[in-house]
């Protein structure tokens, strides 16, 4: 039944997903500014590098978080009902940072506080998991929910780091394909520590240590600086 529900919502969407496509083809055919030819430089880009490991990190996390958090919690004695529902509540956080984020990047003089307080709070959420599990689940269901904030954010910064359209296309398709790529690995990797370890310390401290490249990228990402002048 509650497959059958996704597919319900899927075969909604459907028509109007054909309608946007017919549209959009009809947009592009009428463009009149012609885009850059690709480079096939994009990786010389440093920015386009961080913002990859970003949105790889940001994305990996999310996975893991989709894929295992629950059982975390089921683990520690919580009900699959409870541990649903706190599920839940990360991706309903989430979903007030897309709708948040792309103002933040446009309006804000400096992203680095952000990146680094969601670098604190991904290492905070995973520290309560593993020292305090049930004592206040929702909140470290909440500071991960928030530490997910990075992923509109880098969303976001593919546009508001390039000029060029030509640029921009080329950045979206260097920074997501590679960074999903990279995040499929996480769900993977931490059941197999899991299964050898026998419990979720070693995952979370691990899931933690990860802060450190995460907020680097993050840094990096924060700088003012165009992709389109990196690749001139």
């Amino acid at each position: 039944v509650a497959l059958g529900g996704w597919g319900a919502l899927l075969a909604l969407a459907l028509p109007i997903w054909i309608w946007l496509g017919i549209r959009e083809r009809g947009a592009l055919a009428d463009r009149s500014a012609p885009m850059r030819p690709p480079s096939g430089r994009i990786a010389s880009s440093p920015t386009a590098v961080a913002m990859t490991a970003l949105f790889g990190m940001q994305s990996m996390h999310a996975y893991i978080q989709f894929g295992w958090l629950p059982q975390i919690y089921r683990d520690h004695g919580l009900s699959a009902t409870y541990a649903g529902a706190l599920q839940a509540l990360v991706a309903g956080v989430g979903i007030l940072g897309s709708l948040v984020m792309p103002t933040v990047a446009a309006r804000s003089r400096s992203l680095t506080p952000y990146v680094v307080a969601f670098g604190a709070l991904l290492v905070g959420g995973y520290l309560g998991l593993m020292l305090a599990p049930t004592t206040m689940p929702w909140l470290w269901a909440v500071l991960l929910g928030v530490s997910g904030f990075a992923f509109p954010l880098t969303i976001a910064l593919i546009t508001a780091r390039t000029r060029d359209p030509g640029i921009t296309a080329q950045l979206s398709g260097f920074v997501q394909p590679v960074g999903y790529l990279f995040a499929a690995v996480g769900p993977f990797a931490v059941g197999l520590i899991h299964q050898a370890t026998g419990g979720w310390d070693v995952v979370l401290v691990i899931l933690m240590l990860t802060a450190i490249p995460f907020i680097w990228a993050g840094l990096r990402v924060a700088r003012p600086v165009y992709v389109d002048d990196e690749l001139a």
